[in-house]
């Protein structure tokens, strides 16, 4: 539960996600899907309730936070900072130490130059900026991926990179749980939908029970 003001924007949630779906969080703008992934990850407490990681209360043992990884649409990168110095930093406060060649070698992965690399976080666009949340997820290799609409600043490439990416990902029983509006999005990662309405769990659905895009997006409009 999380109330804001006099309303709550979250209330009686009881869910277990596993690694065995790639979930998305569905719902109209103002829902609380971002408020949901900013309690999931650590950055905002519920006014009651507890979230479990391998049955620990993470918001008692604050060590698991570090499993937990957050990109959300907002950046948290030092603008006059440069890339690598950035991921250095970012890497080092849960306790992983990259040096700059690997960076440069992950950052080419995703279409980022050398020369893109030493230039400050204050001169990239937002989709090399989201670019570089990709580079720390492989960094980090997080157990648990948190993603707030993830693919709307990148170009057709790169969210193909990043879809493989996170597959991948999912493939070696990371949990990855994603927001996005975008239908096409759903039926290309996603296996499992939960649609939020009025500050709960309203509708889940298997994707396989989904035939096409276009029951999906009928679906999406029912259950909004």
């Amino acid at each position: 539960r999380y109330k804001k003001k006099d309303s709550n924007i979250l209330k009686d949630i009881t869910y277990s996600f596993s690694v065995d779906n790639i979930y998305c969080i569905l719902g109209h703008n103002g829902v609380g899907k971002t408020t949901l992934l900013n309690i999931i990850g650590g950055l905002l407490l519920p006014t009651s309730g507890e979230i479990k990681l391998h049955k620990k209360n993470v918001l008692k043992e604050s060590n698991l936070r570090k499993d937990i990884f957050l990109i959300s649409s907002e950046s948290f990168f030092y603008k006059k900072l440069n890339a690598i110095e950035n991921l250095k930093c970012i890497s080092s406060l849960y306790g992983v130490n990259p040096d700059a060649k690997y960076i440069i070698k992950l950052c080419s992965h995703l279409d980022l130059t050398k020369e893109q690399t030493l230039q400050k976080i204050e001169t990239y666009s937002s989709g090399m900026i989201q670019k570089l949340n990709f580079v720390l997820l492989k960094i980090l290799k997080p157990k648990v991926i948190l993603l707030d609409e993830p693919f709307n600043a990148l170009d057709i490439k790169s969210q193909n990179i990043l879809f493989n990416l996170l597959k991948e990902f999912h493939k070696r029983e990371h949990l990855i749980i994603f927001t996005t509006h975008f239908s096409n999005t759903v039926i290309n990662l996603a296996s499992k939908i939960v649609v939020l309405k009025n500050g709960e769990i309203h509708a889940t659905k298997h994707i396989n029970d989904v035939s096409n895009e276009k029951e999906l997006e009928q679906w999406m409009l029912e259950n909004y």
